[in-house]
């Protein structure tokens, strides 16, 4: 965990369903971006950067929480993870939450899919990336979900104007520690 300094506000986040967690939330953008281009971080990855040659970095991209899709009470805990990232063909951060309140109105309309527990929407400082970050039952749920024909909120998401991509990448927990 990363020592709080004065650039660093620390504090304790209580998921509906587990333990406290330490969440970090820089100050300023201008803090953010600077811890994601510290001394620490780049010595860091020059090591990774002469380990495996070749490495293609992308850039990283600060984000700050919007919304979440959680139901009280529900104690099931995720065997699935699914970072979902969303691009949009400029900077709009008004179009960024336009998009995520456009998904969640559709939300509305359907029965929540199977295995569903839950959802964390970020947008990014630079106003042209959502991630959502969606916690499932398991893997098998999410691929039923995406299987299934489209429905309003893939319409919602896929037909929204700027919007050039949208990729997603599941993660498989192997265990939970208590």
């Amino acid at each position: 965990m990363a020592a709080a300094g004065p650039d660093l506000l620390q504090r304790a986040h209580q998921h509906k369903r587990r333990q406290p967690a330490a969440l970090h939330q820089w100050r300023t953008e201008e803090a953010a971006r600077n811890r994601l281009a510290g001394d620490e971080l780049s010595f860091r990855r020059a090591e990774i950067d002469a380990a495996v040659p070749g490495i293609q970095r992308f850039g990283a991209h600060p984000y700050r929480p919007y919304r979440d899709a959680y139901r009280p009470g529900d104690a099931r805990l995720p065997g699935c993870y699914v970072a979902v990232r969303i691009e949009f063909d400029g900077p709009d951060a008004q179009r960024q939450r336009r998009w995520v309140d456009g998904v969640f109105s559709a939300a509305s309309t359907e029965q929540r899919p199977d295995g569903l527990i839950g959802a964390l929407f970020h947008l990014s400082l630079d106003g042209r990336r959502v991630l959502n970050l969606a916690e499932w039952t398991t893997e098998r749920a999410h691929r039923d979900m995406i299987d299934k024909p489209p429905g309003s909120i893939r319409d919602a998401a896929q037909g929204f104007p700027g919007v050039t991509s949208i990729a997603f990448e599941r993660y498989q927990l192997s265990c939970h520690f208590d």
